[in-house]
């Protein structure tokens, strides 16, 4: 069972994008031409351990606390690359409103959301890196799952330095600082 404070690591879209970076299932400057340095610098930066702990994470992980099960995962339980949208057609989301999980954790869409189906509670607490909602500010959750008590909170931070980053390692990639300035 998880203590208060301890903390469970999905593996999303990013790692499995460097681990096949690092096999050769991905050409380096097609990750570049797409996504920016980012992966890159993270190879070069990082420890072997590092790497192999990021690239190795499992895809969910179902948890036990207190009286709930938890299923966390980055995109949906039937695809880990799948988008989960607040306003997804209901036919998606009754694909996992099920009697054993009482709360599913979601990512990928890097939008924040609570969803209350009959059986389940679907939340993705956001982005704190590359929010897509147009509302600036690393966005997170806490949750209470005993007395399902969630809050989602958004935090402001300076992007000047991130930016300039950005600038000078991908002055081509109008993306990324988009992503990182919309509103």
């Amino acid at each position: 069972m998880l203590s208060d404070w301890d903390v469970i690591y999905i593996r999303g879209n990013h790692e499995i994008m460097m681990k096949d970076m690092i096999l050769g299932k991905l050409k380096t400057q097609d990750v570049i031409d797409d996504y920016g340095h980012g992966l890159k610098i993270a190879c070069a930066q990082l420890s072997e351990d590092q790497i192999e702990f990021l690239i190795n994470l499992p895809d969910s992980q179902i948890l036990d606390i207190g009286s709930k099960k938890i299923l966390a995962c980055h995109g949906t339980p039937w695809d880990k690359n799948a988008y989960l949208y607040p306003d997804s057609p209901d036919n998606i989301y009754s694909k996992w409103n099920s009697n054993e999980i009482d709360f599913l954790l979601t990512g990928h869409t890097h939008y924040q959301m609570v969803k209350k189906l009959s059986n389940t509670t679907v939340v993705n607490p956001g982005s704190v890196g590359q929010q897509r909602e147009r509302n600036p500010g690393a966005a997170w959750a806490t949750i209470d799952f005993e007395f399902a008590s969630i809050n989602l909170r958004r935090q402001g931070y300076e992007l000047k330095a991130l930016i300039t980053q950005v600038e000078t390692f991908d002055p081509q990639s109008k993306y990324l600082k988009e992503v990182l300035t919309r509103q």
